[in-house]
């Protein structure tokens, strides 16, 4: 069976739960199953997991825990991904309700965020952007589009990008970002785009999947920098 991030999420639009693996699928699952209760969420998952509810937490706290289950190398590398897709929870998403959740397999660590928020395109819309289709406007998020603004005018926004060019461009990690009905997913130089049929994600879901023996030295010359993600 495939376990890459972009089967575990077509297992998930699917509804096909008897092949989920990763988060990818079980954390929108229980949340979309239970409308988002966390209670029964945690009761739901087995020792394996390890979900933190993002709206009730301390967030420095939330990035140590997820560390300390990590096993992976480069603290850095790590904490700045991690608190890249949190503040743009906090900035662009609006949600009322977020959960991240981790677990281990092998040499792998998946991490998957997913919020109840008005999603990339509605905050796109929001700000009179202009985009093809869902999955269009996820790529311009991906490639520095940002409704995020600064004594009033609109800022690029590469903290995305970074963290994107990060785990993919030499990590050998992949990334899946969905929010509506676009899903796109990135493994390396490979980019997929898929419109949801079946399904509408609320809000966000970004999903990363990190190498754990990887040491990610290139760390600064890729968050310095900018790469333009095209299918």
């Amino acid at each position: 069976m495939n376990y890459s991030l972009w089967n575990q999420f077509e297992n998930f639009v699917n509804e096909d739960y008897e092949k989920c693996f990763s988060p990818v699928s079980v954390l929108p699952y229980l949340a979309l199953k239970h409308n988002f209760n966390h209670e029964k969420i945690i009761k739901d998952l087995d020792d394996d997991y390890c979900l933190k509810n993002i709206s009730l937490m301390d967030i420095s706290k939330l990035i140590n825990d997820f560390y300390s289950f990590s096993g992976i190398k480069n603290e850095n590398a790590f904490k700045f991904i991690m608190h890249e897709v949190i503040d743009n929870m906090y900035e662009h998403s609006h949600f009322t309700q977020a959960y991240a959740l981790s677990k281990a397999c092998a040499n792998i660590i998946d991490y998957c965020f997913l919020d109840n928020g008005i999603s990339i395109q509605k905050s796109f819309e929001n700000n009179n952007f202009d985009f093809k289709d869902d999955c269009d406007a996820i790529l311009k998020a991906i490639n520095g589009k940002s409704t995020k603004q600064v004594s009033g005018y609109i800022e690029r926004g590469y903290g995305l990008n970074n963290i994107i060019s990060l785990l993919t461009l030499e990590n050998n990690g992949s990334v899946l970002i969905a929010s509506r009905k676009g899903a796109v997913y990135i493994d390396g130089n490979k980019i997929y785009l898929k419109e949801l049929s079946k399904k509408s994600i609320e809000g966000t879901l970004i999903c990363l999947r990190f190498e754990v023996n990887q040491d990610f030295d290139n760390f600064y010359s890729l968050i310095d920098g900018f790469h333009n993600f095209e299918v």
